[in-house]
């Protein structure tokens, strides 16, 4: 797609232009060693400076790269650059970026070698002037990590050894044997071709292994788990995977043309899914069909559509379905400058003004008109290229040295503070304040691996303790001030979770070597049901269909049926049911069409922003980035939830769909939508089940 205008340097023979198919032109410069001096785009602004410092001076010499920042340097800042000092083998022991502005103290990262050049240790990234917190490593005779001490002092071991190859399906040469800060082992066997052949857990003494077979060409043909549940694998001669037998999915096959693309794949349902492509391998329609059914569209895409003032060429520009059509048109820098979705008869596009330096200035969304800055008041950043205000909803934004927000404060006078590790970078509690009145206070206790074992909020209702086994399983959750909210949880050995106790009933599943092992027949009094690739068909309360690219298509629940559809890009285009419908244009924008030509708009600019129609409102969040509190331009409380342990919303009524882990939750199936797969946050399992059986151990 790159076409090149032979006009070398003079001295060197090197490219002076490269000119693209869209006719941008990139300009290249050297020093006098032919090495690149700049790189510069036509149209866009962007360029990329590289110089050498101090050559010669194993003390001082770096290499700097510079690139634009946002809105032409930003407050005075200046560019935006990458300054990594090496020593006299070529190694980068200090990296320095900039601060918060241009005058505040430089971010700076630091790296020692021992004297067999491994890396001895490493340093957080730090401002200039803070004590370095370091973590240090320790290698024995073959150059192997032996040790690794973290900067609170708390230690990782590994043990090396021969591994035994008794018994095993493939010779076995090296064994590691990791103890971790809390003195939990974990082995890893590996096979002479250094491919991993099994991972032993220790619980409580009790060894739960994993082992992996390999063809003579290295190739994963078989896994078994430690219930004793096993996965297949076959391929062709030249490396194409033909089959893949799962103990939960079934067995799917594939078939490919003599380019190795893939071409066909059958699944356990029979469904059969067609892909073709253009000359340069692009996708350009992908259907699937069910046994007795007619060919169904999932995907039918086009390329290179011209546009004025876009640059499109060797890009997707429309993509389409029964559900949606959407387009792109891209700027110059190959990033989306506009994007249109129709959804049920309504269009929704989106700007994105990008800069040189690549990042967004403002956004507009329309049809009803919503800006996220502007041209003449755009986005503002850090001297650190990210994002610091936004006009009309974010005032001002910190950021700590490892980039993670310290400090946001928004246009309604709300502001929320993280709290975190020096020596471990973990965030131990975030506070959310309008002035002195405190709204959100959660404060985070952790073990030496980081598991949660404690929160403490403003009220004992919001304050929990949290139990783990060895293999950081959750074991207990206990609400301090709502016993009806405290669990306890117990597992298989293959993972699989049999009990907890605000679910009666225990999870009842079939014997290791049965159709789907880790997905329950039963839980409690509730039968569950399956097709035939692991889709929960009903469980008791809810039935579901799935569509014939296994996405959830229907859920009857209580007589009211939720209809689903998908978009051309795997993402939900819609949701309707007899109550309601919700358009899903973008992942930030949701559309209720109650009323043609008075569509009621919600947009999310901002992950911790809500406008609904031209009412602006505020998400408040947590660790885990789930919604806690929303507040109103005066920096009132209008809306707030806390979660169970599996993200079960406490407050029923909660309005904003976007809520745990900033997901969204309906309502209407009881099923968090986490757009590759849904989670039931009650029965705390993802729907479909979990591939390997590895469900949700429920992180805190």
């Amino acid at each position: 797609m790159r076409k090149v205008i032979p006009l070398g340097d003079a001295g060197g023979g090197l490219p002076v232009t490269k000119t693209d198919p869209n006719s941008l032109v990139k300009t290249f410069t050297y020093d006098a060693f032919c090495r690149p001096y700049q790189v510069s785009q036509s149209v866009t602004g962007a360029y990329t400076k590289t110089r050498f410092e101090n050559e010669g001076n194993p003390a001082t010499q770096a290499l700097v790269k510079y690139t634009p920042l946002p809105n032409g340097a930003s407050g005075g800042a200046g560019e935006d650059f990458t300054r990594s000092f090496y020593d006299g083998l070529g190694r980068v022991y200090r990296v320095e970026t900039p601060g918060e502005t241009a005058a505040s103290a430089r971010r700076i990262a630091e790296t020692d070698y021992d004297l067999r050049g491994n890396v001895l240790r490493t340093a957080f990234p730090r401002f200039v002037g803070e004590t370095a917190q370091w973590t240090t490593n320790s290698y024995d005779w073959a150059d192997r990590l032996t040790k690794t001490i973290n900067p609170d002092a708390s230690q990782r071991s590994y043990l090396h050894d021969i591994a035994t190859a008794t018994g095993t399906p493939n010779p076995r040469l090296y064994g590691v044997t990791l103890t971790d800060e809390l003195g939990h082992l974990t082995r890893t066997p590996s096979t002479t071709r250094g491919d991993i052949a099994g991972i032993i857990r220790d619980v409580g003494g009790l060894n739960l292994p994993e082992s992996r077979s390999y063809d003579l060409l290295g190739r994963l043909i078989g896994v078994t788990d430690p219930g004793g549940s096993n996965w297949t694998y076959t391929y062709d001669m030249v490396g194409n995977r033909l089959s893949a037998s799962d103990p939960d999915l079934g067995t799917w096959t594939y078939v490919y043309d003599t380019a190795n693309r893939l071409v066909s794949q059958t699944d356990a349902r029979g469904t059969v899914t067609t892909l073709a492509y253009d000359q340069m391998d692009r996708l350009t329609l992908k259907t699937a069909t069910a046994p007795g059914g007619s060919a169904v569209t999932q995907t039918q895409n086009t390329y290179d559509q011209a546009a004025a003032g876009y640059y499109n060429i060797g890009q997707l520009t429309r993509s389409e379905n029964a559900a949606a059509v959407q387009l792109y048109n891209y700027d110059g820098l190959g990033k989306v400058a506009r994007q249109d979705a129709t959804i049920a008869g309504i269009t929704n596009y989106t700007f994105n003004v990008h800069d040189g330096s690549g990042q967004n200035v403002y956004v507009q969304y329309f049809p009803v008109q919503l800006d996220f800055g502007s041209n003449a008041n755009r986005l503002q950043y850090t001297a650190g290229n990210k994002l610091a205000s936004a006009p009309g909803f974010i005032t001002s934004t910190i950021y700590e040295a490892d980039g993670q927000t310290k400090e946001i404060t928004y246009t309604n006078g709300v502001k929320t503070s993280f709290t975190y590790s020096p020596t471990r970078r973990w965030v131990t509690r975030v506070t959310t304040a309008r002035g002195a009145t405190i709204l959100l206070d959660d404060q985070y206790a952790r073990d030496s691996v980081g598991r949660i074992t404690g929160t403490t909020g403003l009220t004992a209702s919001d304050s929990w303790t949290y139990g783990y086994d060895n293999a950081d399983r959750l074991t207990a959750s206990t609400n301090l001030g709502n016993m009806a909210l405290s669990e306890t949880f117990a597992y298989a050995a293959n993972d699989n979770l049999t009990s907890r106790t605000r679910v009666a009933g225990t999870y009842t599943y079939p014997a290791a070597t049965a159709p789907r092992p880790h997905a329950p027949i039963s839980v409690g009094a509730n039968a569950m049901a399956y097709d035939a690739n692991g889709n929960l068909a009903s469980d008791g309360s809810r039935t579901l269909i799935w569509d014939e690219a296994n996405r959830l298509k229907t859920v009857t629940r209580a007589s009211n049926t939720v209809n689903l559809a998908y978009g051309p890009d795997g993402a939900r285009a819609k949701k309707s049911s007899s109550f309601a419908t919700t358009l899903y244009p973008d992942a930030n924008v949701e559309i209720d069409p109650a009323t043609p030509g008075a569509e009621i708009y919600t947009r999310y600019p901002h992950p911790d922003i809500k406008v609904v129609g031209t009412t602006k409102y505020f998400l408040h969040r947590e660790h885990l980035a789930s919604v806690r509190q929303v507040t109103d331009m005066t920096g009132t409380v209008v809306d707030s939830t806390s979660y169970a342990t599996y993200g079960e919303s406490l407050n029923t009524g909660f309005q904003t769909q976007k809520n745990y882990i900033g997901e969204r939750f309906d309502p209407e199936t009881g099923l968090l939508y986490l757009n590759a797969r849904y989670m039931d946050p009650v029965l705390g399992r993802f729907v479909p089940t979990d591939p390997e059986g590895t469900e949700d151990k429920a992180s805190p």
